[in-house]
């Protein structure tokens, strides 16, 4: 941060129009400037050395070198919080970004409908202390083994806010396509983009993945997400049940309301992972499930985009492990069997 302690701001869109709406926004809040503005990725990379930005707003599709390849040269040489700016259509690109190392995703649309949202993401994440993305696959040793089919039921409950994309798409890609148990996660997103990020996990995952309808019956092989527009709970049999998000919630879909309901329902055939994220969204839901009988686990702070919701759930003294991204799906598999 700058010495006046404002937040600087690098804008990066090939879109004059685009950038000078930015800028308008921005210009309301007396914490924020606007350090540079740049009109192509390559730009952006050799913007982001020269004025160290707190924070970068990056457009997606650019001429001369898109978002995709920009970040992952930024965060490669000179790690800087990045959040991509797109429209809903690029969405299966721009979670290639979250891959990068970007850290959110926002729609052009959503800052035009509601630009204190993108001062209100920008204060945020120009928090969050960025490193070079996390890199890691799943455990291979784990992806082979064949759970067996679980006498009782069981479920897989997770907690997910910024950070967390990156970290699903190394858990998620080593449970095998017979996994004997159903998968809920409930992901802080904006909306318009929960189906952009199912498509993305989809082309690396062997087990079904869908979003989530109302009234459905969980099946076992099948990872259902949470649209951003309501908050799941899961009721006796395995069935879903979505409400509105009410409008003063801060982040959505609500992970506590998804837990407590997954403990609630299953008891102690319920773990629950609280993964990267900032605040204490989850905290209560892996609390539930903790007095319920059931087991949890939370993403260590060496591997999390941000060491926020899932350190409060450590302190809480509710966590069984505390473990590395890449060690989690090996627990997952361990506990279906």
């Amino acid at each position: 941060m700058s010495k006046d302690n404002k937040i600087r701001v690098l804008v990066v869109d090939d879109s004059p129009s685009v950038r000078a709406r930015i800028r308008r926004i921005l210009s309301k809040d007396s914490e924020i400037e606007v350090a540079g503005e740049a009109l192509d990725g390559k730009m952006a990379v050799e913007l982001s050395k020269a004025l160290t930005p707190d924070i970068i707003i990056m457009d997606v599709e650019m001429p001369v070198m898109d978002g995709f390849q920009s970040i992952t040269q930024i965060m490669a040489e000179n790690p800087v919080p990045i959040l991509v700016l797109t429209s809903e259509s690029s969405a299966d690109t721009a979670f290639k970004c979250i891959s990068a190392g970007a850290l959110e995703v926002i729609t052009k649309s959503n800052i035009a409908a509601e630009p204190k949202t993108l001062i209100k993401k920008i204060k945020l994440l120009s928090k969050v202390k960025v490193i070079s993305h996390i890199r890691g696959t799943y455990s291979r040793s784990a992806a082979q083994m064949r759970p067996n089919a679980s006498n009782g039921k069981k479920i897989i409950a997770i907690a997910s806010s910024t950070g967390g994309p990156k970290a699903l798409s190394i858990i998620i890609p080593g449970l095998p396509d017979d996994f004997p148990c159903p998968v809920v996660i409930a992901q802080h997103m904006s909306d318009g983009f929960i189906t952009g990020l199912v498509s993305w996990l989809d082309a690396i995952v062997q087990m079904d993945m869908k979003i989530a309808e109302n009234k459905e019956v969980l099946r076992p092989s099948v990872v259902y997400f949470a649209p951003s527009e309501y908050n799941m709970e899961i009721s006796d049999g395995g069935v879903v049940n979505l409400t509105k998000r009410l409008p003063n919630e801060i982040y959505h879909p609500s992970c506590d309301k998804l837990l407590i309901s997954a403990a609630s329902t299953y008891g102690n055939g319920v773990v629950g992972v609280i993964l990267s994220g900032m605040g204490d969204d989850g905290v209560k839901g892996i609390k539930a499930i903790k007095e319920r009988g059931g087991s949890t686990i939370a993403q260590n702070m060496e591997t999390s985009v941000v060491f926020g919701m899932n350190a409060e759930a450590v302190k809480s003294g509710f966590v069984d492990k505390v473990l590395p991204v890449t060690e989690i799906c090996k627990e997952m598999i361990l506990f279906a069997h």
